[in-house]
């Protein structure tokens, strides 16, 4: 059970052959319960994203793992569609569980486009040369680190450019090749290691990248 003044989530109603009513509750905190609620009652999958680095999350966290104190998570609507890559269904449920035989349990991989990392030219050039300047005493993974700033979609890069330059659209073509290897990559690195072992930290997001790219190309008289 959850603790106390939480909301609880109502998962199962029960009526017995006696037709005595048994309602089992459960309360999973302020962020799974409106995770529940929302997929029970109205069919939706509630999550957050981050605003600084743009990264999604599901089910909904409190916090950025990736920009910890500097990030900030907003609700987000996701799409519902995925893909399931595993899934079991259970019979014999845990102690606790019983009532709810059978369940089944999946894993699915959400549809939201194709995240990948990215880092702006300054923040690269920077983490090269903070790694080997930092005391080697303190690496435990000598050179070998993840280093990351942000995660995008060129939906998210558009939609940030749009916002500097409202009469600004985009127009693709998919590389169906180079769209596999894409969806062959993670979403997102860890790169815990190089912020806890030398202090990694990008100084540019999505926003101020966007921003900083512009003013630097309407210098050149491009935009």
């Amino acid at each position: 059970m959850g603790k106390e003044n939480e909301p609880e989530v109502e998962l199962l109603t029960v009526h017995s052959r006696t037709d005595v009513e048994q309602v089992f509750r459960y309360s999973a905190g302020r962020y799974l319960n409106r995770f529940l609620t929302e997929m029970r009652d109205k069919a939706r999958i509630i999550g957050v994203k981050c605003e600084t680095c743009s990264t999604p999350y599901f089910p909904r966290r409190s916090i950025c793992p990736k920009c910890r104190r500097k990030g900030k998570v907003k609700e987000h609507k996701f799409a519902g569609n995925g893909k399931i890559f595993s899934h079991t269904t259970i019979r014999v449920a845990p102690e606790g569980f019983e009532a709810y035989t059978p369940y089944v349990v999946a894993i699915v991989e959400l549809e939201e486009g194709t995240f990948l990392d990215m880092m702006y030219m300054p923040d690269a050039m920077r983490a090269a040369i903070e790694i080997m300047e930092a005391d080697a005493d303190t690496l435990k993974h000598r050179n070998a680190f993840n280093v990351s700033a942000m995660t995008v979609a060129p939906e998210t890069i558009a939609a940030e450019i749009k916002k500097i330059i409202p009469e600004f659209s985009l127009d693709y073509k998919i590389d169906l090749l180079r769209q596999e290897i894409a969806d062959s990559w993670p979403n997102s690195l860890d790169d815990g290691a190089a912020r806890e072992e030398w202090g990694w930290n990008s100084e540019y997001n999505l926003e101020s990248m966007s921003q900083d790219m512009i003013e630097n190309i309407k210098k050149m008289g491009t935009v």
